[in-house]
């Protein structure tokens, strides 16, 4: 991963021109999502993604064999143009829970490093939780980034098949 594509909040967007068309995309993409997958169906499925497929827009994440907080839901819609090409809108953001979770322990670190740098006399407990915040963000932004070019990679390959 290049410095130019990390981005310091977890969510990307992109937007894709393809020579098919909105229905020749949504059956590459409907071929390789199972809705509502287990963890012990994931090792014998074939698919690739769990998640749904609407009319002219999908919501999928990528299928794994062990739990990971950083893996992306991917939203996208697909647009039909005159000439029978498709243009694709894909959105990547964190789950619900981890964003919860991210801001929770972002927030509070920052908190507490407020507190200390007024009540306290001393900065090494101040800096020291600033820096477990700036640390945790860090980490938990990277390794979004990590699993979402990981997820656009299967994602590509499946459309261009």
């Amino acid at each position: 991963m290049t410095l130019s594509e990390l981005n310091i909040f977890p969510y990307y967007r992109q937007t894709f021109v393809s020579s098919h068309s909105q229905e020749e995309i949504l059956e590459k993409i409907r071929e390789f999502t199972k809705e509502g997958i287990s963890y012990r169906e994931s090792a014998l499925s074939r698919h690739e993604f769990n998640g749904t497929v609407g009319e002219n827009s999908f919501l999928i994440s990528r299928i794994i064999s062990q739990p990971n907080a950083f893996l992306p839901l991917i939203t996208g819609n697909i647009e039909g143009t005159r000439t029978g090409s498709s243009i694709l809108f894909i959105r990547c953001e964190m789950f619900y829970t981890t964003k919860v979770l991210l801001v929770l322990w972002s927030v509070m670190p920052l908190c507490i490093f407020i507190l200390n740098l007024f009540f306290t006399s001393g900065y090494f407990y101040a800096l020291l939780a600033l820096f477990f915040g700036v640390f945790n963000y860090t980490i938990t932004v990277a390794n979004f980034h990590r699993q979402r070019r990981i997820s656009m990679e299967v994602l590509s390959k499946i459309l261009e098949k």
